[in-house]
């Protein structure tokens, strides 16, 4: 998980500096565990304890860190043990996937008359891309 902004405010910069990084590790296995287990299966992960969020995490990499006497600023990077997430979920008969979809292309297509249209007008599938400038820039 990458660029995970992390804010914290305490009694001194050091105090909210662990406060933020623990805050943004929690953070970074919430996002994990969302693209890897189904939204019906998350409420029964629950809240996890600290040492079981270290026991995930392979490393933390923090950038733009900023501080004051009682504020830390930075982005978190925190990448994860495939092995420990996999047992992690397995012991709590959580059901998760790993392997991301291949790409896939969609062109907007019409049939009309037994002719196809891509680009032309009328085509409601290209008026409906068009809604999305950035997905319409990068078709272009």
């Amino acid at each position: 998980m990458r660029d995970i902004p992390i804010d914290e405010t305490a009694a001194s910069a050091s105090v909210a500096r662990t406060a933020a990084i623990e805050k943004g590790q929690r953070e970074a296995v919430k996002r994990l565990l969302a693209r890897l287990t189904r939204s019906a299966f998350r409420d029964s992960i629950g809240d996890l304890d600290p040492e079981t969020i270290r026991f995930l995490i392979r490393a933390l990499q923090i950038d733009d860190e900023k501080t004051s006497d009682i504020r830390y600023l930075a982005k978190l990077t925190v990448s994860f043990k495939p092995e420990a997430v996999r047992a992690y979920l397995r012991g709590a008969g959580i059901p998760f996937v790993e392997v991301r979809s291949r790409p896939v292309l969609v062109i907007p297509v019409i049939e009309r008359n037994g002719s196809y249209a891509l680009w032309e007008n009328p085509n409601p599938w290209r008026e409906a891309w068009g809604r999305y400038k950035s997905l319409w820039d990068w078709c272009r």
